[in-house]
């Protein structure tokens, strides 16, 4: 009866500590690798890309920060407007 009872232990153990994270990990990547993703050419086409140009910085009250057309850069002026 003990013997039955550590066998049953030990079957409980490696399923739960083998079998169910490989079958949760299993689906995981499933889940990541079927899910719908729009084309990179959907994703910049919806005409929502803001051009180079001095914009307000949305941290800094009264400054505008450069944006280069892809990415903010590190130029900063008061804005004219400021005081």
């Amino acid at each position: 009866m003990i013997v039955g009872l550590f066998v049953s232990l030990c079957i409980a153990f490696v399923v739960f500590m083998f079998v169910v994270p490989a079958v949760l990990g299993g689906v995981a990547i499933l889940v990541v690798c079927l899910r719908p993703r729009l084309p990179v050419a959907v994703l910049h086409s919806s005409g929502a890309v803001a051009h180079p140009g001095w914009y307000p910085d949305p941290v800094s009250p009264g400054v505008v920060r450069y944006f280069d057309g892809q990415s903010w850069t590190s130029f900063t002026s008061h804005s004219q407007g400021a005081q």
